[in-house]
Protein backbone atom coordinates (compact mmCIF):
# COMPACT_ATOMS: atom_id res chain seq x y z
CA UNK A 1 0.00 0.00 0.00
CA UNK A 2 1.22 3.45 -0.82
CA UNK A 3 1.62 6.02 1.90
CA UNK A 4 -0.80 8.87 1.26
CA UNK A 5 -1.60 12.14 2.92
CA UNK A 6 -3.70 15.34 2.57
CA UNK A 7 -4.32 18.66 4.24
CA UNK A 8 -8.06 18.41 4.98
CA UNK A 9 -10.69 18.43 7.81
CA UNK A 10 -14.42 18.02 7.25
CA UNK A 11 -15.86 21.31 8.43
CA UNK A 12 -19.06 23.33 8.13
CA UNK A 13 -18.91 26.06 5.49
CA UNK A 14 -17.86 29.47 6.75
CA UNK A 15 -20.56 32.09 7.09
CA UNK A 16 -19.44 35.03 5.03
CA UNK A 17 -19.37 38.33 6.92
CA UNK A 18 -22.23 40.66 6.24
CA UNK A 19 -21.53 43.70 4.09
CA UNK A 20 -22.32 47.20 5.27
CA UNK A 21 -23.24 50.34 3.40
CA UNK A 22 -20.28 52.57 2.61
CA UNK A 23 -20.31 56.15 3.90
CA UNK A 24 -20.80 58.87 1.29
CA UNK A 25 -17.68 60.46 -0.21
CA UNK A 26 -17.07 63.76 -1.97
CA UNK A 27 -15.47 64.54 -5.33
CA UNK A 28 -15.53 60.81 -6.19
CA UNK A 29 -12.51 60.26 -3.92
CA UNK A 30 -12.30 57.00 -1.92
CA UNK A 31 -12.88 57.36 1.78
CA UNK A 32 -10.31 56.46 4.43
CA UNK A 33 -12.22 53.23 5.13
CA UNK A 34 -12.22 52.30 1.44
CA UNK A 35 -8.48 52.96 1.13
CA UNK A 36 -7.76 50.90 4.24
CA UNK A 37 -9.94 48.04 2.99
CA UNK A 38 -8.18 48.04 -0.38
CA UNK A 39 -4.75 48.00 1.30
CA UNK A 40 -5.72 45.07 3.54
CA UNK A 41 -7.02 43.08 0.57
CA UNK A 42 -3.86 43.75 -1.44
CA UNK A 43 -1.71 42.59 1.47
CA UNK A 44 -3.85 39.45 1.90
CA UNK A 45 -3.66 38.56 -1.80
CA UNK A 46 0.09 39.18 -1.90
CA UNK A 47 0.68 36.99 1.16
CA UNK A 48 -1.44 34.16 -0.28
CA UNK A 49 0.48 34.29 -3.57
CA UNK A 50 3.83 34.39 -1.77
CA UNK A 51 3.03 31.38 0.46
CA UNK A 52 1.69 29.38 -2.50
CA UNK A 53 4.92 30.10 -4.34
CA UNK A 54 7.17 29.28 -1.36
CA UNK A 55 5.39 25.97 -0.69
CA UNK A 56 5.04 25.22 -4.45
CA UNK A 57 1.29 24.85 -3.95
CA UNK A 58 -0.94 23.69 -6.82
CA UNK A 59 -2.75 27.03 -6.74
CA UNK A 60 0.46 28.80 -7.70
CA UNK A 61 1.54 26.08 -10.14
CA UNK A 62 -1.73 26.43 -12.02
CA UNK A 63 -1.65 30.21 -12.44
CA UNK A 64 1.96 31.38 -12.54
CA UNK A 65 2.62 33.10 -15.86
CA UNK A 66 6.16 32.00 -16.69
CA UNK A 67 8.10 28.87 -17.58
CA UNK A 68 8.74 26.83 -14.44
CA UNK A 69 10.05 23.28 -13.89
CA UNK A 70 9.94 21.50 -10.52
CA UNK A 71 12.02 18.38 -9.76
CA UNK A 72 11.12 16.57 -6.52
CA UNK A 73 12.80 13.75 -4.64
CA UNK A 74 10.53 12.41 -1.90
CA UNK A 75 10.92 9.69 0.71
CA UNK A 76 7.77 8.77 2.63
CA UNK A 77 6.50 6.04 4.90
CA UNK A 78 4.30 4.95 7.78
CA UNK A 79 4.43 2.40 10.58
CA UNK A 80 2.46 -0.20 8.62
CA UNK A 81 4.15 0.47 5.26
CA UNK A 82 7.56 0.26 3.70
CA UNK A 83 9.53 3.42 3.12
CA UNK A 84 9.28 4.54 -0.53
CA UNK A 85 11.29 7.01 -2.55
CA UNK A 86 10.46 8.53 -5.90
CA UNK A 87 11.44 11.31 -8.29
CA UNK A 88 8.73 13.48 -9.81
CA UNK A 89 8.96 16.11 -12.52
CA UNK A 90 6.31 18.73 -13.05
CA UNK A 91 6.38 21.88 -15.11
CA UNK A 92 4.89 24.42 -17.41
CA UNK A 93 6.40 25.94 -20.55
CA UNK A 94 4.98 29.21 -21.83
CA UNK A 95 4.93 29.01 -25.62
CA UNK A 96 6.62 32.08 -27.16
CA UNK A 97 4.97 34.79 -29.27
CA UNK A 98 1.45 33.79 -28.19
CA UNK A 99 0.78 36.48 -25.55
CA UNK A 100 1.18 33.90 -22.74
CA UNK A 101 -2.19 32.36 -23.64
CA UNK A 102 -0.82 28.95 -24.72
CA UNK A 103 1.08 26.73 -22.27
CA UNK A 104 2.57 23.25 -22.40
CA UNK A 105 1.87 21.53 -19.07
CA UNK A 106 3.27 18.21 -17.89
CA UNK A 107 3.42 16.41 -14.56
CA UNK A 108 4.48 13.07 -13.11
CA UNK A 109 2.55 10.73 -10.82
CA UNK A 110 0.51 12.28 -7.99
CA UNK A 111 2.46 13.31 -4.92
CA UNK A 112 3.02 10.75 -2.18
CA UNK A 113 1.52 12.93 0.54
CA UNK A 114 -2.03 12.80 -0.79
CA UNK A 115 -4.39 11.45 1.89
CA UNK A 116 -7.81 12.14 0.44
CA UNK A 117 -7.53 9.64 -2.43
CA UNK A 118 -8.65 12.32 -4.88
CA UNK A 119 -5.51 11.88 -6.99
CA UNK A 120 -4.81 8.19 -6.60
CA UNK A 121 -5.98 7.29 -10.13
CA UNK A 122 -4.10 10.08 -11.88
CA UNK A 123 -1.01 9.17 -13.88
CA UNK A 124 1.46 11.37 -15.69
CA UNK A 125 -0.12 13.85 -18.08
CA UNK A 126 0.98 16.13 -20.90
CA UNK A 127 -1.46 18.83 -21.98
CA UNK A 128 -1.78 21.94 -24.06
CA UNK A 129 -3.50 24.72 -22.11
CA UNK A 130 -5.30 27.77 -23.48
CA UNK A 131 -5.92 30.72 -21.14
CA UNK A 132 -9.17 32.23 -22.43
CA UNK A 133 -9.43 34.95 -19.79
CA UNK A 134 -7.40 35.94 -16.73
CA UNK A 135 -7.21 38.76 -14.22
CA UNK A 136 -6.96 39.15 -10.45
CA UNK A 137 -10.65 38.35 -9.96
CA UNK A 138 -11.22 35.46 -12.35
CA UNK A 139 -9.58 32.98 -14.72
CA UNK A 140 -10.87 30.60 -17.42
CA UNK A 141 -8.71 27.92 -19.04
CA UNK A 142 -9.04 24.82 -21.24
CA UNK A 143 -6.71 21.78 -21.21
CA UNK A 144 -6.42 18.92 -23.72
CA UNK A 145 -3.75 16.24 -23.88
CA UNK A 146 -2.59 12.71 -23.13
CA UNK A 147 -2.68 10.86 -19.80
CA UNK A 148 -0.93 7.61 -18.90
CA UNK A 149 2.34 8.01 -20.78
CA UNK A 150 3.52 5.25 -23.12
CA UNK A 151 2.03 2.39 -21.07
CA UNK A 152 -1.65 3.35 -21.31
CA UNK A 153 -2.10 6.53 -23.37
CA UNK A 154 -5.58 8.03 -23.49
CA UNK A 155 -7.17 11.39 -24.21
CA UNK A 156 -8.19 13.76 -21.44
CA UNK A 157 -9.57 17.31 -21.39
CA UNK A 158 -10.87 19.73 -18.80
CA UNK A 159 -12.18 23.22 -18.31
CA UNK A 160 -11.61 25.15 -15.11
CA UNK A 161 -12.71 28.51 -13.84
CA UNK A 162 -11.52 30.53 -10.85
CA UNK A 163 -13.23 33.47 -9.23
CA UNK A 164 -12.28 35.27 -6.02
CA UNK A 165 -13.77 37.93 -3.79
CA UNK A 166 -12.62 39.87 -0.74
CA UNK A 167 -14.83 40.59 2.26
CA UNK A 168 -13.48 42.46 5.28
CA UNK A 169 -10.29 40.59 6.28
CA UNK A 170 -11.09 37.41 4.28
CA UNK A 171 -10.19 36.29 0.78
CA UNK A 172 -12.61 33.78 -0.83
CA UNK A 173 -11.73 31.71 -3.91
CA UNK A 174 -13.97 29.33 -5.85
CA UNK A 175 -12.52 26.98 -8.51
CA UNK A 176 -14.85 24.50 -10.30
CA UNK A 177 -13.28 21.95 -12.69
CA UNK A 178 -14.99 19.61 -15.16
CA UNK A 179 -12.84 16.86 -16.68
CA UNK A 180 -13.27 14.05 -19.23
CA UNK A 181 -11.02 10.99 -19.56
CA UNK A 182 -11.60 8.29 -22.20
CA UNK A 183 -11.12 5.56 -19.54
CA UNK A 184 -12.46 7.15 -16.33
CA UNK A 185 -15.18 9.16 -18.11
CA UNK A 186 -16.54 12.34 -16.47
CA UNK A 187 -15.61 13.83 -13.15
CA UNK A 188 -16.09 17.22 -11.51
CA UNK A 189 -15.04 18.95 -8.34
CA UNK A 190 -15.20 22.37 -6.72
CA UNK A 191 -12.49 23.86 -4.53
CA UNK A 192 -13.63 26.60 -2.16
CA UNK A 193 -10.88 28.44 -0.24
CA UNK A 194 -11.21 30.87 2.65
CA UNK A 195 -8.05 32.70 3.72
CA UNK A 196 -7.13 35.22 6.37
CA UNK A 197 -3.94 36.86 7.60
CA UNK A 198 -3.26 37.35 11.32
CA UNK A 199 -0.52 39.89 11.91
CA UNK A 200 2.81 39.49 10.14
CA UNK A 201 3.53 35.90 11.19
CA UNK A 202 0.35 33.84 10.77
CA UNK A 203 -1.81 32.97 7.75
CA UNK A 204 -4.87 30.69 7.87
CA UNK A 205 -6.45 28.74 5.01
CA UNK A 206 -9.51 26.51 4.83
CA UNK A 207 -10.23 24.58 1.64
CA UNK A 208 -13.38 22.54 0.93
CA UNK A 209 -13.31 20.06 -1.97
CA UNK A 210 -16.38 17.96 -2.92
CA UNK A 211 -15.76 15.59 -5.87
CA UNK A 212 -18.01 13.51 -8.15
CA UNK A 213 -16.93 10.72 -10.52
CA UNK A 214 -19.09 9.03 -13.12
CA UNK A 215 -17.64 5.55 -12.42
CA UNK A 216 -17.80 5.90 -8.62
CA UNK A 217 -20.89 5.76 -6.44
CA UNK A 218 -21.57 8.72 -4.21
CA UNK A 219 -19.25 11.64 -3.53
CA UNK A 220 -15.87 12.27 -1.95
CA UNK A 221 -15.41 15.24 0.33
CA UNK A 222 -12.36 16.75 1.98
CA UNK A 223 -11.63 19.89 3.96
CA UNK A 224 -8.19 21.41 4.43
CA UNK A 225 -7.24 23.34 7.54
CA UNK A 226 -3.74 24.85 7.41
CA UNK A 227 -2.10 27.47 9.61
CA UNK A 228 1.17 28.90 8.27
CA UNK A 229 3.70 30.29 10.72
CA UNK A 230 6.63 32.45 9.59
CA UNK A 231 9.93 31.68 11.32
CA UNK A 232 12.20 33.64 8.99
CA UNK A 233 12.18 34.91 5.41
CA UNK A 234 13.41 31.49 4.30
CA UNK A 235 11.80 29.20 6.89
CA UNK A 236 8.10 28.46 7.51
CA UNK A 237 5.96 26.01 9.45
CA UNK A 238 2.59 24.68 8.30
CA UNK A 239 0.16 22.99 10.72
CA UNK A 240 -2.24 20.65 8.88
CA UNK A 241 -5.44 19.09 10.16
CA UNK A 242 -7.00 16.77 7.58
CA UNK A 243 -10.14 14.73 7.01
CA UNK A 244 -11.41 12.67 4.08
CA UNK A 245 -15.06 11.62 3.84
CA UNK A 246 -17.03 9.38 1.42
CA UNK A 247 -20.80 8.95 1.08
CA UNK A 248 -20.97 5.40 -0.36
CA UNK A 249 -21.66 2.61 0.41
CA UNK A 250 -22.55 4.51 3.59
CA UNK A 251 -21.27 7.80 4.91
CA UNK A 252 -17.97 7.35 6.70
CA UNK A 253 -14.83 9.17 7.74
CA UNK A 254 -12.07 7.56 5.68
CA UNK A 255 -8.98 9.22 7.12
CA UNK A 256 -7.70 11.91 9.46
CA UNK A 257 -4.23 13.43 9.50
CA UNK A 258 -2.48 15.73 11.98
CA UNK A 259 0.84 16.98 10.68
CA UNK A 260 3.50 19.69 11.00
CA UNK A 261 5.49 20.66 7.90
CA UNK A 262 8.78 22.49 8.07
CA UNK A 263 10.00 24.04 4.82
CA UNK A 264 13.11 26.10 4.22
CA UNK A 265 14.99 27.57 1.32
CA UNK A 266 18.48 26.08 1.00
CA UNK A 267 19.90 27.84 -2.02
CA UNK A 268 18.93 31.05 -3.88
CA UNK A 269 15.18 30.50 -4.05
CA UNK A 270 15.77 27.35 -6.13
CA UNK A 271 16.51 24.48 -3.75
CA UNK A 272 14.12 23.68 -0.88
CA UNK A 273 13.91 21.14 1.93
CA UNK A 274 10.58 20.04 3.44
CA UNK A 275 9.93 17.66 6.33
CA UNK A 276 6.44 16.52 7.33
CA UNK A 277 6.06 14.29 10.43
CA UNK A 278 2.51 13.48 11.45
CA UNK A 279 -0.07 11.03 12.79
CA UNK A 280 -2.85 9.57 10.67
CA UNK A 281 -6.07 7.69 11.54
CA UNK A 282 -7.39 5.41 8.74
CA UNK A 283 -10.86 3.84 8.70
CA UNK A 284 -9.40 0.55 7.40
CA UNK A 285 -7.33 0.39 10.61
CA UNK A 286 -10.30 1.34 12.81
CA UNK A 287 -8.87 4.85 13.17
CA UNK A 288 -5.96 3.64 15.29
CA UNK A 289 -3.16 6.26 15.42
CA UNK A 290 -0.22 5.59 13.13
CA UNK A 291 2.94 7.65 12.70
CA UNK A 292 3.69 8.73 9.13
CA UNK A 293 5.80 11.34 7.42
CA UNK A 294 7.91 12.43 4.48
CA UNK A 295 11.22 14.06 3.58
CA UNK A 296 11.49 16.05 0.34
CA UNK A 297 14.06 17.98 -1.64
CA UNK A 298 12.77 20.24 -4.40
CA UNK A 299 14.72 21.95 -7.18
CA UNK A 300 13.10 24.76 -9.21
CA UNK A 301 14.00 26.12 -12.62
CA UNK A 302 12.28 29.33 -13.70
CA UNK A 303 12.41 31.65 -16.67
CA UNK A 304 10.30 34.75 -16.28
CA UNK A 305 9.07 36.44 -19.48
CA UNK A 306 10.33 39.72 -20.81
CA UNK A 307 8.09 42.74 -20.04
CA UNK A 308 5.25 43.18 -22.52
CA UNK A 309 2.96 46.06 -23.39
CA UNK A 310 -0.02 46.46 -21.07
CA UNK A 311 -3.34 45.42 -22.57
CA UNK A 312 -6.73 44.81 -20.96
CA UNK A 313 -6.03 41.05 -21.13
CA UNK A 314 -2.59 40.93 -19.58
CA UNK A 315 -2.34 43.91 -17.24
CA UNK A 316 -4.02 42.13 -14.34
CA UNK A 317 -1.91 39.03 -14.89
CA UNK A 318 1.27 41.10 -14.67
CA UNK A 319 -0.05 42.80 -11.55
CA UNK A 320 -0.56 39.40 -9.96
CA UNK A 321 2.99 38.31 -10.81
CA UNK A 322 4.36 41.57 -9.44
CA UNK A 323 2.32 41.06 -6.28
CA UNK A 324 4.30 37.91 -5.46
CA UNK A 325 7.61 39.80 -5.76
CA UNK A 326 6.17 42.71 -3.77
CA UNK A 327 5.15 40.37 -0.95
CA UNK A 328 8.61 38.83 -0.87
CA UNK A 329 10.31 42.24 -0.77
CA UNK A 330 7.93 43.38 1.95
CA UNK A 331 8.69 40.32 4.05
CA UNK A 332 12.44 40.88 3.61
CA UNK A 333 12.13 44.51 4.74
CA UNK A 334 10.15 43.55 7.84
CA UNK A 335 12.62 40.80 8.72
CA UNK A 336 15.61 43.13 8.37
CA UNK A 337 13.98 45.54 10.82
CA UNK A 338 13.35 42.81 13.38
CA UNK A 339 16.29 42.55 15.74
CA UNK A 340 15.30 39.04 16.88
CA UNK A 341 16.01 37.50 13.49
CA UNK A 342 19.29 37.05 11.67
CA UNK A 343 20.06 39.20 8.64
CA UNK A 344 19.45 37.47 5.32
CA UNK A 345 23.14 37.49 4.37
CA UNK A 346 24.10 35.36 7.38
CA UNK A 347 23.83 31.58 6.99
CA UNK A 348 21.12 29.84 9.02
CA UNK A 349 22.39 27.71 11.81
Amino acid sequence: MRCSFSYSLFFLTFALPASYAKPPTFDNQPSWAERSHHKINQSLQATANWLDRFFADDRFEEEQAWTRLKLQWTTSGAESEDIESDIRLRGKVILPNLERRWQLVFEGDPEKDDLTGLNKDQESTTSLRFIAQENLKSRLSFDAGIRGGFTDPRFRANVQYRIQKESDHWLHRLRPIIEYDTRDRWQAFIQFDNERKFGDKLFFRSSTIPRWRENTDGFLLSQDFTLFKKLHDHRYLAFDWANSFSTEPHGKLDAVLLRIRYRREIWQDKLFLEIGPGVRFLAEDHHEPEAAGFLRFELLFEKKPEPVMHTPDNSDTESKDAMVDSAKNSENTKEDNNGDDQPDHQPDQ
